[in-house]
């Protein structure tokens, strides 16, 4: 699930399907889209991460500079060094991809380790007491 806010938390309406071909697609329905843009992405599948990235393409296109990406679960955190000889080491290539995109700040819940915040760039780790009130 993701979701587009303006600056003023307003959410910006936007399309998306799979094609048959499993390509994702996606379009912003305002013309106009603020300078301004937070995302909040609950990425579960391969899919909503190539969803996250047009969706981001997107609003650069129609004028956003300044993406914020709050991301709750931080996907491929776990797989945060090369543990055997072979191994992909997935934490770095998910962070390069997000690095990529030029996101303003990326926030997450749970980065599991410091590697993920050696990784990604304008990384900001959430407390767990925000979601408490506290």
């Amino acid at each position: 699930m993701i979701t587009l806010f303006d600056n003023r938390m307003n959410q910006i309406l936007y399309t998306s399907l799979v094609f048959a071909g499993g390509e994702v697609y996606v379009n912003i329905v305002p013309e106009i889209v603020p300078i301004n843009v937070a995302i909040y992405a609950r990425l579960d599948n391969s899919n909503e991460v190539m969803k996250l990235f047009m969706l981001t393409d997107a609003l650069r296109r129609r004028g956003a500079t300044h993406i914020t990406l709050t991301c709750p679960y931080l996907p491929y955190a776990r797989q945060d060094r090369e543990c055997a000889v072979g191994d992909a080491f997935g934490l770095k290539v998910f962070a390069d991809m997000l690095n990529a995109q030029k996101y303003t700040w990326i926030k997450s819940f749970d980065p599991h380790s410091e590697v993920a915040r050696r990784l990604i760039r304008n990384f900001v780790p959430l407390q767990i007491s925000i979601l408490a009130g506290s």
